[in-house]
């Protein structure tokens, strides 16, 4: 017979009107903060995840305990985002040092470079979103090559645009502080230009809606030329010492 252990639900030891020395108020704060986690890690993984034909799609939802928006820094890459939390709080008592880190995986679909975080109305959570994906778009006809990347959120100065031979590089990287919470992501791709780009009239724009255009004329007359090699058969290298010395001893003779 399976037995099953649940984990038992907070309950505060008294109300918020109750008044509580520090030391106690630690230990119910630290229970609740384990209840909570272990609630949070063990739902579906449905749950907490929203999505509409339009607008944002909720990623998550993070409750922030005794963490205050500035104790928190979040980093977006192609496939999660990670949060860190570091807190202290002092009393007549002492001190407390806590810390967390938590992965989050993206959800397939949802754009990195639009992942945002938001608290809630109550300020006792933090809230995760992004937004659709935007495929990237190729114009590519006889006349000009063209791209179309989304790196919405990001400014100029945050864009970096690299040509080495054939090959185009994209990057982008942003670090952002907003209500207390640090922010980064980076961006990165790469593109390999056809033969018949014109490599001296790359060009790059960025729209307002955050669409970044790379474009480059074409040339046929830059593609390689094409001509026929004859193939020789390799001599060994004795061989033809026994020719040059048989020619000698007839010419002596």
């Amino acid at each position: 017979m399976a037995l099953v252990f649940r984990f038992p639900i907070y309950h505060p030891i008294c109300s918020p009107y109750s008044q509580v020395v520090p030391r106690s108020r630690f230990f119910d704060d630290l229970w609740r903060d384990i209840a909570l986690a272990f609630v949070q890690d063990n739902r579906p993984a449905s749950c907490g995840r929203e999505q509409s034909a339009q607008g944002p799609i909720k990623i998550a939802t993070i409750p922030l305990n005794q963490y205050k928006p500035e104790d928190i820094s979040l980093d977006v890459d192609a496939e999660k985002i990670t949060l860190y939390g570091q807190h202290r709080s002092e009393d007549e008592n002492g001190f407390e040092n806590s810390q967390f880190k938590k992965v989050i995986k993206i959800p397939d679909g949802v754009d990195p470079t639009s992942v945002a975080s938001t608290a809630s109305e109550d300020g006792r959570a933090l809230v995760l979103t992004g937004i659709k994906r935007v495929e990237e778009k190729k114009e590519d006809d006889d006349n000009k090559f063209a791209v179309k990347l989304n790196l919405s959120g990001y400014k100029p100065d945050e864009i970096k645009v690299q040509l080495r031979g054939q090959e185009l590089t994209v990057t982008g990287k942003q670090r952002s502080e907003e209500d207390g919470l640090q922010r980064s992501r980076d961006y990165h791709r790469r593109i390999l230009l056809p033969d018949d780009a014109d490599l001296s009239s790359v060009t790059s724009r960025l729209s307002k809606e955050g669409l970044l255009t790379i474009e480059a004329p074409r040339d046929a007359a830059l593609l390689p030329s094409e001509r026929s090699l004859d193939v020789t058969m390799e001599e060994v290298e004795s061989q033809i010492n026994d020719e040059a010395k048989s020619l000698s001893d007839a010419e002596e003779e």
